[in-house]
């Protein structure tokens, strides 16, 4: 017995909507059409059947987002944007707004059959997914791009705007790690948990990760790392990862450079978000280019400028022609913010509330939740 669902195109583009019909026929649960020009209420006054609603959009659209945002907290509706135009900034606006995927016009069958599959399986499915975190981590360029300061920091703001529990898995070895640095009580070390961890065990020793500053985030970290004292096996990770998904809403990894626990592939390839780090000033694009050319296909990898500041304008145009994708969001330089919270092992979020830097990991972290 497939589910019904009712899906409404706000699209007064004939194309859009043939192509959608067309679709459906391959869709894995029954549908019924509705098809409006423009964005109409009453499309959702029959709340008996869950609703999947593909609307176009362009940045002009305030009225639109704001609708989007006031029908997306309802549980049975969720978003699909489409757009001819499919820039960075269009996409975080939309996911702000709720949605829950964004398509490229014009509409391809495999994507938009690929995404009706997620939000079908995700949200309205009898047998749902038994998958219940989102996961995100970060590929680095080169060492010392700010990799692990960026997600740490993410994790942080992430944790505090959704107000779930947010899993650090720190599987950096380098002894100088941000989350090594950080105040949090290291009683046992990350090789601990991810080797003895088990489904019997598992609420106990989730009950014991330790907390940063009393807030949602736990942290996972290897407090004897300068000793290199641990050993790490990728089977071992991901069987531990499948467990933790059960008793956190977010999991952030942070691997190492060298991949030795854990391989960029397999690291792309069990996040639900991946992250490039790359610098304004960065020395080769070897490395990158070889990450996006090998997996961009399988996930979409987007691109994070860390430590910009506004002299490196004039590079960004070369910085996109050289990758072939362009930037997804800046992280500026603070220089007095990064001091602070070195010397005193915090976060940006404590060290410089409502600065620039840390106002664009807020804002990131509120585009990772609304698209969960």
């Amino acid at each position: 017995n497939m589910d019904t669902i009712n899906i409404v195109i706000f699209d007064e583009e004939d194309l859009t909507r043939t192509l959608i019909e067309s679709y459906l026929s391959q869709a894995p649960f029954h549908s019924m059409l509705e098809c409006f020009e423009n964005f109409s209420t009453n499309a959702f006054e029959d709340n008996s059947l869950p609703v999947i609603a593909v609307i176009n959009i362009n940045s002009s659209d305030t009225d639109v987002f704001n609708k989007i945002s006031e029908f997306s907290c309802r549980k049975n509706i969720k978003f699909i944007a489409a757009s001819y135009d499919s820039s960075a900034d269009l996409q975080i606006k939309a996911f702000r707004a709720g949605v829950k995927d964004f398509l490229a016009k014009p509409l391809i069958k495999d994507n938009f059959l690929k995404s009706m599959q997620e939000i079908y399986t995700k949200y309205f499915s009898s047998s749902k997914s038994s998958k219940n975190a989102f996961i995100f981590s970060a590929v680095p360029s080169e060492r010392g791009c700010g990799k692990s300061s960026f997600l740490i920091n993410t994790a942080k703001e992430t944790a505090d705007i959704s107000q779930e529990k947010v899993l650090f898995i720190d599987l950096n070895r380098r002894h100088d790690n941000i989350s090594y640095r950080l105040d949090i009580d290291n009683q046992r070390c990350c090789d601990y948990y991810i080797n003895n961890l088990t489904e019997e065990n598992a609420q106990a020793l989730c009950a014991g990760i330790s907390r940063y500053k009393n807030s949602n985030l736990f942290i996972l970290s290897d407090s004897y790392a300068k000793q290199n004292s641990y050993k790490l096996n990728e089977d071992k990770v991901i069987s531990a990862v499948n467990i933790f998904k059960k008793y956190f809403k977010y999991i952030v990894i942070d691997s190492d450079f060298d991949e030795t626990a854990v391989k960029n592939e397999t690291l792309i390839n069990i996040s639900d978000e991946i992250f490039c780090i790359i610098l304004p000033f960065i020395s080769s694009f070897d490395k990158i280019k070889n990450v996006l050319d090998n997996y961009y296909q399988n996930k979409n990898i987007k691109i994070i400028l860390n430590k910009y500041s506004q002299e490196y304008n004039s590079k960004i145009e070369k910085i996109q022609s050289e990758l072939g994708f362009g930037i997804f969001w800046k992280i500026p330089q603070n220089y007095s913010a990064a001091n602070i919270a070195a010397a005193k092992n915090i976060t940006f979020k404590e060290a410089a509330p409502d600065s620039d830097i840390e106002n664009a990991y807020k804002n990131l972290a509120g585009y990772l939740v609304n698209k969960d």
